[in-house]
């Protein structure tokens, strides 16, 4: 009751005091009046299952001041951030500390979205399927360098595997997504590493998980599987800002060239397993490669980003064909469908597919969204997206009783919070500022170096790294360097 609440929040702010546990934790650690004060509104919002959006400027250290009191207000605590890299040092990093400074031993679990693990079946199909089939030729030593780990692995969590980088195409054939998932259908779904993830996670008090999980889940496209919400009393979104986009992506459709790759790939490999006396099937798959092919050298002629309304005569023929031969594959499929889990689950994809690619495309199209389509690096992609998230985050919030906690960095507009909260549908929310501990006038210089080459030269590269060195020189190598190219 009251004197729970008034306990725990002396707790806290205890742990937060000169003399207090994180004191002793962290050399040179020193209070902030604005850490306090956004732990006392998140232990509030936890008391009361209410909706707090906070903006926590930089050196507020936002992240122990919503960890402490969601921990001490007991509860099971789900908590989203926006990459797996923020979400791996959270949890390696951040929640211990805060564990430590409140003598705490709550059960925790680190959860990521099912192409982050270890797929026994697509492994081993990958490694006994003929050159080509499963995995390209070139790819196959590599799928075989992965058998020490994969014999060994307890998580089956590809960050333990760090010979293989994050971005080699190898992981593709070894992992699986929500399309190509066999579910409990699978041949090794009592040795499946996502489902033994989600089981530590439903039996956690403090899960970890990111945006892109928390919000298939929310969309409910995470089948065969319980779903992390309900799990959670407490639901804290760090990084709040990317929650619109990544809202918008994940209540909408989707039709990429790279899904319908995958499922050309993935057909050859299911028929080979169940079905190889039916090589008659592959046809349809070869025939919509073939489309695939040809939408994309249309849609590199046509530009980047496409209205549907204004798109181009011959990408809007390469998207009908596409929907004519996931059509037909789909029909060719279900002839062989009871042969196994494998070419099942194939013809399962491939008339998702073909209902998705309708869906978008419908004429008229469908009321209250929007539709494009643009071109990618390797391929192209069909977007159909609601316009306003806002109205379906409203009723994720109204249906749960649970305290739903978002936080950034970077939320307000012209000093107010007002106009975030109802881009997530959070009108009824408690808004709070809380400023960065820093000193930006005083301790932070801006450096615009002179002579600087444009970026599109070659010599560009080389002239940053140069003007880099200078300033770690200055800086005495104290640096955080961020770039807007991966090059």
């Amino acid at each position: 009751g009251a004197r729970r609440q008034v306990n725990v929040a002396a707790g806290c702010d205890r742990v937060f005091a000169a003399d207090g546990p994180l004191s002793g934790l962290l050399p040179g650690y020193a209070p902030r009046a604005e850490q306090r004060a956004m732990a006392a509104e998140v232990e509030r919002a936890v008391s009361d299952r209410g909706v707090l959006i906070c903006e926590a400027g930089t050196g507020t250290g936002k992240t122990l001041a919503y960890l402490v009191p969601a921990l001490a207000g007991g509860g099971r605590v789900v908590v989203s951030t926006g990459t797996r890299h923020l979400q791996d040092r959270l949890f390696q990093r951040d929640l211990p500390l805060a564990c430590r400074a409140l003598g705490r031993r709550p059960r925790a679990a680190l959860l990521k979205g099912r192409s982050n693990y270890l797929c026994r079946w697509r492994y081993e199909l990958a490694l006994t399927s003929g050159p080509g089939r499963f995995a390209p030729p070139e790819a196959v030593a590599r799928v075989a360098a992965l058998s020490g780990w994969a014999a060994r692995t307890g998580s089956g969590d590809r960050a333990e595997m760090g010979e293989l980088g994050e971005d080699d195409p190898v992981w593709r054939n070894v992992t699986s997504t929500a399309d190509n998932c066999l579910g409990a259908k699978c041949p090794k779904i009592d040795d499946c590493h996502v489902a033994e993830a989600r089981r530590r996670a439903a039996e956690a008090d403090v899960v970890v998980v990111n945006h892109h999980l928390l919000f298939a889940d929310m969309a409910l496209k995470e089948h065969g599987f319980a779903e992390l919400l309900p799990l959670a009393d407490t639901l804290i979104i760090d990084e709040a800002h990317q929650v619109p986009d990544v809202a918008t992506r994940f209540f909408g459709e989707e039709v990429t060239s790279g899904q319908l790759l995958d499922l050309v790939r993935d057909t050859g490999a299911a028929v080979q397993a169940d079905a190889p006396d039916t090589p008659d099937v592959l046809a349809p798959a070869g025939a919509l490669e073939d489309a695939v092919r040809e939408a994309a050298a249309a849609f590199r002629e046509a530009g980047r980003r496409l209205e549907w309304s204004a798109m181009p005569r011959a990408v809007r023929e390469g998207i009908e064909t596409l929907g004519i031969r996931l059509g037909a594959l789909a029909g060719a499929l279900d002839t062989v469908s009871v042969r196994g889990p494998s070419v099942a689950a194939v013809a399962q994809r491939a008339r998702e597919a073909a209902q998705r690619l309708q869906r978008i495309g419908r004429e008229p199209p469908e009321p209250g969204c929007a539709r494009w389509a643009e071109a990618r690096a390797r391929g192209f992609a069909a977007h159909l997206a609601p316009l306003d998230t806002a109205r379906i985050l409203a009723g994720r919030v109204a249906g749960a009783d649970r305290a739903w906690i978002l936080t950034s960095a970077t939320l307000s507009v012209a000093g107010s919070l007002e106009h975030f909260a109802a881009r997530v549908g959070m009108g009824d929310a408690s808004l709070r500022i809380f400023d960065g501990s820093f000193d930006y006038r005083a301790q932070t210089r801006c450096y615009l170096p002179p002579g600087m080459p444009e970026p599109s030269r070659p010599v560009y590269d080389e002239a940053v790294a140069d003007v880099a060195v200078s300033v770690l020189a200055a800086s005495r190598g104290r640096a955080f360097l961020l770039f807007t190219s991966h090059r």
